[in-house]
């Protein structure tokens, strides 16, 4: 079985993302890889194939037994022999799971770091052949990165001691399986970080972009918060959601408050329990509640597709957790919306957090991240160019498909330049304007003003030409297309 065949047989794609199939065939050929690919963009997959094909046994390590059962549970479903194990299982069913990978009846194993230093995983590895490590989450290597878990720290002296051996002439060396190493977001600062707290070996490093096209990014300073949210939301009726919110407590009285308004909506927070957290998330994944309330503990591998827009009831603390959490959005690949809440009192709470860490060092790296997070949420050129600029991507100029974008500070963009008919150009944001007033919608987010004025410039006459304008998705042809072509048909007859 080759790669491409595991890829059809096992997941049903016909063909890779852009990245993903680099990543892999370093992987069988042995190497250490570093993956930096954005959240949706297949970074299990990228560990999933070569564990098929490599003989032995993929180790995973995860950071929370709650990924790990989804991933599993998914695995499982594609007829893939995989398990995990963990501290809520008793020792006898640990030893039941590690002999059946001694044996080779696993393919893929997950476990947390913490596991590598037990007696029991040293047995393990003494018996059981192992294709390769993978280190999913990696940020948690770095005491810089969004979630610093200090047993990620320990993942490479833990690594070191199981695999040094010493040669015939009496010389230490290192045999370990190579190292597969993925996060989604890592500044230039903290890839460094991790490729040495790990001790990658000349890694291949492939680094996806950042940008999301079909996300629209918004920051809204509402003196309302509240009534804010709540005008959101009947806009986004019955379609999948996530807000975010900074404290448990303000998870617990958005929730309470929108049910107390008839918006039915779920909750996710550390301080539930394990029970809770469970039902209340897999009502959300299975579609029985469209809504639900959570901490940034909320959203970790999880994969639904057809989640329409992401609100930040908080602004987070920095850009690492923002894009991370925003990026849940659309990853079927269809148009979704990000929007951020922001006060005065959000930095406030943020300040306070910072100022309970004991690190000198750490509380100057944490304000930082969040004065560049206060300087995106005043950013008035592109929010995200913004973004990837932060992550160490070259951008420059207007995405037009942001706030900062579409309002200019004034609510909306000048008329465009060029304009060949400034008459069909009204006539055509009269359209606009009634599908945002029948839609309850701002008029820039049906059509850009710099679309509109491409498509008075241009006059198509079918869908097809519509669809070539800049800045005009399907999705958007599909909902109004048809209204603005009826209006140029209309002006052509009259001109």
């Amino acid at each position: 079985m080759d790669k491409y065949t595991a890829l059809k047989r096992y997941f049903g794609y016909d063909a890779f993302r852009p990245g993903q199939e680099h990543l892999i065939d370093a992987l069988l050929a042995g190497r250490d890889v570093f993956g930096i690919l954005p959240t949706g963009g297949g970074k299990s997959l990228c560990y999933q194939v070569p564990a098929l094909l490599l003989p032995g046994t993929a180790i995973v390590i995860s950071p929370l037994i709650s990924l790990m059962n989804d991933q599993v549970a998914a695995l499982k479903q594609k007829k893939i022999p995989a398990d995990f194990v963990n501290s809520e299982q008793t020792a006898s069913e640990r030893k039941r799971i590690f002999l059946d990978a001694a044996e080779g009846r696993l393919k893929i194993l997950y476990m947390s770091p913490e596991r590598l230093k037990t007696k029991a995983f040293a047995e393990f590895v003494k018996r059981a052949e192992i294709s390769f490590f993978c280190i999913y989450e990696a940020h948690c290597v770095s005491q810089w990165g969004r979630e610093f878990r200090p047993a990620y720290r320990e993942i490479r002296p833990n690594l070191e001691h199981l695999y040094r051996i010493t040669d015939e002439e009496g010389r230490t060396i290192l045999r370990r399986p190579p190292l597969a190493v993925f996060t989604a977001t890592a500044t230039p600062y903290v890839r460094q970080d991790i490729c040495r707290k790990l001790g990658l070996k000349n890694p291949f490093r492939l680094t996806a972009g950042f940008d999301r096209p079909n996300l629209y990014y918004e920051i809204r300073r509402p003196r309302d918060k509240w009534k804010e949210l709540t005008g959101l939301l009947r806009l986004y009726e019955g379609r999948c959601g996530i807000i975010y919110c900074l404290t448990r407590k303000s998870v617990d009285t958005i929730r309470n408050k929108l049910l107390k308004n008839g918006i039915p909506a779920a909750r996710y927070h550390a301080g539930l329990s394990d029970e809770e957290r469970e039902q209340n998330q897999s009502e959300w994944l299975s579609g029985k509640v469209a809504l639900i309330v959570a901490t940034n503990a909320f959203g970790m591998g999880i994969d639904k597709p057809d989640v329409r827009f992401v609100i930040h009831y908080n602004m987070p603390a920095n850009l690492e957790n923002y894009y991370q959490e925003a990026g849940r959005a659309g990853r079927d690949g269809n148009a979704s919306d990000c929007i951020l809440l922001t006060n005065d009192r959000d930095v406030r709470i943020n300040r306070f957090y910072i100022s309970h860490s004991e690190n000198k060092a750490l509380r100057e790296i944490l304000q930082t991240e969040l004065d560049d997070m206060r300087m995106y949420c005043g950013e008035r050129t592109c929010l995200r160019n913004y973004m990837l600029r932060y992550f160490g991507e070259n951008a420059s100029g207007r995405c037009g498909r942001c706030s900062a974008c579409l309002s200019r500070g004034s609510g909306a963009e000048p008329v465009p330049e060029g304009e060949k008919d400034q008459g069909l150009y009204k006539s055509l944001s009269a359209v606009r304007m009634r599908l945002a007033k029948e839609r309850k919608k701002v008029p820039l987010k049906i059509f850009s003003n710099s679309a509109l004025g491409d498509i008075a410039a241009r006059r198509p006459d079918t869908m097809w030409d519509l669809l070539a304008i800049e800045g005009i998705s399907w999705i958007s042809c599909l909902r109004y297309g048809r209204e603005f072509l009826r209006e140029i048909h209309v002006w052509k007859r009259s001109h």
